[in-house]
């Protein structure tokens, strides 16, 4: 989402510290500083792949694997996650 697009959503948006990772009530958002749909495909999944912390690919492969699959188009390759 980008920031112009938040702005008017900011006083709806509770941020949480602490919460199940299972709870269907707490979802990521991000926002960046332009609006991501104005992206060509590589440039978003570079920005997709480099949204995730080392920490969260670690804890779930499948996020490198997916990562690995979009990257892998341009030559690209996930192997050190």
């Amino acid at each position: 989402m980008s920031l112009v697009n938040f702005l008017p959503l900011a006083d709806a948006v509770e941020i949480v510290e602490e919460y199940n990772p299972n709870d269907p009530s707490v979802m990521k958002l991000q926002v960046w500083p332009y609006e991501p749909g104005a992206l060509n495909d590589f440039a978003m999944t570079v920005a997709v792949a480099l949204s995730y912390t080392p920490a969260e690919l670690m804890a779930e492969s499948r996020i490198s694997l997916a990562i690995d699959e979009l990257v892998s188009e341009w030559g690209y390759f996930t192997d050190g996650f």
